[in-house]
């Protein structure tokens, strides 16, 4: 992003000796363990979304989900440094709010868990004027069939699969 003035050298960057994030999760008699994730990692996570959405500085994501959990990472906060995305949050989840940002944020990629979608569509509300999603997903909380998506719209479908700690899957359907 900055060219290097005539006569400079690029800097190398260091090698990384720390993890670039550290979050903490439970399992059985355990607690509390730490979960250390790397720059690369935290990329991928992010190139994935960007790259399956083909998202771009021209995208608003409405995100309802806290960014410290493997949905709102997937969805938001990865994508969201990658792309130059705009990124809208909404929490604690409240359907006339979210319906209120959806209209007047013009956010232009979400998801949300399926039930929510349903209402979404029986409401029409993908289908107002001043709605501009381009990208709808459906959140789910097990590999389970994925159930048929008619949203009235042309949007882009996809499903994002939570994987626990930070991982995530966001597969494109084929409309």
């Amino acid at each position: 992003a900055i060219l290097p003035r005539p006569g400079t050298r690029p800097l190398q960057a260091p090698p990384r000796k720390w993890p670039a994030l550290t979050t903490f999760t439970a399992r059985a008699g355990a607690p509390l363990i730490p979960v250390h994730r790397s720059e690369d990692e935290l990329l991928a996570q992010g190139a994935m979304t960007v790259l399956a959405l083909s998202l771009d500085s021209r995208d608003v994501i409405l995100n309802p989900y806290p960014l410290t959990g493997p949905a709102g990472f997937a969805l938001a906060l990865a994508p969201w440094l990658i792309s130059g995305a705009v990124l809208t949050q909404h929490q604690p989840f409240d359907y006339a709010v979210f319906v209120q940002q959806l209209l007047a944020n013009g956010a232009t990629v979400t998801a949300l868990p399926y039930p929510v979608l349903e209402e979404l569509a029986k409401d029409r509300v993908l289908e107002e004027r001043r709605c501009a999603l381009r990208r709808v997903g459906a959140v789910w909380t097990t590999f389970e069939h994925t159930l048929p998506l008619s949203l009235g719209t042309g949007a882009l479908l996809f499903d994002l699969y939570p994987l626990g700690d930070l991982a995530s899957v966001v597969l494109r359907r084929d409309n």
